[in-house]
């Protein structure tokens, strides 16, 4: 994308270099903010995470991202992954969350859920809840809670070919209009020494 974005990227790198061992990321993607708002070459979305093996628990601080789901092993099954008080980081009034880029300032909000053994965190880009059926149908947030909860949740290294694969189906083996990035965290219960 030529030498003004290798430039933005390389800012970035040195950025995530200087924060990765920070536990609170708000600081760092506020500064992601910044730089992406100097620029004004457009707007990024962004998931950023810490998991702290101590005390189980995966801090999260979304700018604007679709938003994971998370399967909870000892319910048996997916929901999205908001925070504890059940309320959803996008329902305030002040504008807070944006994606990376859209305004400065913009204030970050991160929360934190404690993982148990046999939990899953899957994060997805929006080329994955905005693929459409053969009949134009946008997959959405619930259709992919849908398609995630019918897959073997035994199975953690099959989840994502046999996602993809159900993807591909849902759009009648049509190719994605975008990107369809899909990453799946595992906590298999190892306690870190």
């Amino acid at each position: 994308h030529g030498e003004r974005v290798a430039g933005v990227a390389s800012r970035l790198k040195r950025l995530m270099r200087r924060y990765v061992n920070y536990l609170d990321q708000t600081l760092f993607v506020q500064l992601l903010n910044r730089e992406l708002s100097a620029e004004q070459s457009g707007f990024a979305t962004s998931v950023t995470m810490t998991y702290f093996a101590p005390s189980r628990t995966l801090d999260i601080c979304n700018a604007g991202h679709p938003r994971p789901l998370w399967y909870r092993a000892h319910r048996r099954r997916w929901e999205l992954l908001v925070s504890d008080s059940g309320r959803d980081q996008r329902e305030s009034r002040e504008p807070s969350n944006l994606p990376l880029g859209v305004l400065e300032p913009t204030t970050y909000e991160e929360f934190g859920v404690r993982l148990r053994a046999g939990d899953m965190v899957l994060l997805y880009t929006d080329g994955v809840t905005e693929s459409r059926s053969v009949a134009g149908q946008a997959l959405g947030e619930e259709g992919l809670l849908d398609l995630v909860s019918s897959l073997d949740a035994a199975q953690p290294a099959e989840i994502i070919p046999e996602l993809l694969t159900r993807l591909d189906g849902w759009r009648g083996d049509e190719p994605p209009e975008d990107d369809v990035t899909i990453m799946l965290l595992h906590h298999d219960g190892t306690r870190v020494r």
